[in-house]
């Protein structure tokens, strides 16, 4: 029909593609390509966890008291212990008020272990006594919120019961994430120059290093000495600029948003510009502020950020302002601050 000279109507694909060529131009058009987020909070070369488990005895009296004094966070993944946890209730309280405790989810009971929960019922209740339980520790923190989750450990079980696929769904559900795979202090790593070279791998490498601890006193078992334990809190305070120390939902948090994040221009003039911060994640859970790093217009030599009406703390440095703010959560206004 063509070769007779008969012209087509542009068929409903090639107007949807010409449409969808003009919406990607918009799009890219308002991208800013001189602002973006960075990979680690703060600009820091790598994420750093430190974590424990089983609530063990040693925590309250030994750990808490060197991450306080070190004004270091620690992730504590608790189950219902009388002795450790429960008598010692305000204690623990205390230092999650402080922000130096972020309790994490390690089930009820500690029966199940390796997810081997024999249905999804049991595994439910499991999960949710431990949130609730979690919950009674933080009665001034929001709820629900995300928690993160590490299931129990120890020689595998004969059955192995739902398992992690099974498990999933319910932590899904419940809001639970799951934390990174157990590396664990006096198990993995059992000398203190290891546990020293865990620091300094995560600051060769980036992005996120991690170690996990049980008890801190004598050295046994699954048991760290606490001098050696103290050298490796020196070791990381040591390396602070280059470690952003934090909890596994921080962490998780800034990952997830980061790798959705999109920074754009909403209007720009000579003395303002507004940017849009915008990801994915569910809002209601995802407030983790990202870094963002914005080159300076010309002329510019200092700047102030507001986002909703908040002043946010600016850095400048090699003609770069520096910040950090949070997704979805109103306009990003950048103005100079010249000679103020």
């Amino acid at each position: 029909m063509a070769g007779k000279g008969i012209t087509m109507a542009p068929s409903i694909w090639h107007r949807c593609a010409a449409i969808a060529l003009v919406l990607i131009t918009a799009v890219c058009a308002a991208a800013d390509p001189a602002a973006r987020v960075l990979p680690v909070k703060d600009g820091k070369k790598a994420a750093f966890l430190i974590q424990f488990d089983d609530a063990h005895a040693s925590q309250v009296p030994v750990v808490i008291p060197a991450l306080r004094e070190r004004k270091l966070v620690g992730t504590f993944y608790v189950f219902n212990r009388t002795e450790q946890l429960l008598d010692r209730a305000e204690a623990w309280k205390q230092a999650a008020k402080e922000g130096v405790v972020t309790f994490g989810n390690h089930t009820f009971s500690h029966k199940h272990i390796h997810n081997s929960f024999p249905d999804a019922d049991t595994c439910a209740s499991e999960l949710t006594q431990c949130n609730e339980l979690i919950r009674s520790l933080t009665p001034d923190q929001p709820w629900p919120r995300l928690i993160a989750y590490a299931r129990p450990g120890g020689t595998k079980p004969a059955s192995p019961g739902i398992g992690d696929a099974g498990t999933r769904p319910i932590l899904e559900r419940l809001h639970l994430v799951t934390r990174p795979d157990f590396r664990g202090a006096g198990i993995h790593v059992k000398t203190r120059a290891d546990m020293l070279a865990v620091v300094d791998r995560a600051v060769a490498q980036g992005g996120m290093g991690h170690l996990d601890f049980h008890g801190v006193g004598k050295a046994s078992g699954i048991n760290v000495a606490t001098d050696d334990f103290l050298a490796f809190l020196d070791h990381v305070v040591a390396n602070r600029e280059a470690l952003w120390v934090t909890d596994c939902i921080s962490w998780h948090a800034y990952e997830t948003e980061r790798k959705d994040a999109a920074v754009s221009v909403v209007r720009s003039a000579a003395q303002e510009v507004a940017l849009a911060l915008a990801c994915g994640a569910d809002k209601a859970f995802y407030r983790q502020p990202l870094t963002l790093e914005w080159t300076l217009p010309a002329g510019w030599t200092r700047c102030r950020a507001t986002q909703d009406g908040a002043e946010l703390t600016v850095e400048i440095s090699a003609g770069a302002a520096r910040f950090s703010a949070v997704p979805n959560a109103g306009e990003i206004v950048l103005r100079p601050a010249n000679g103020s």
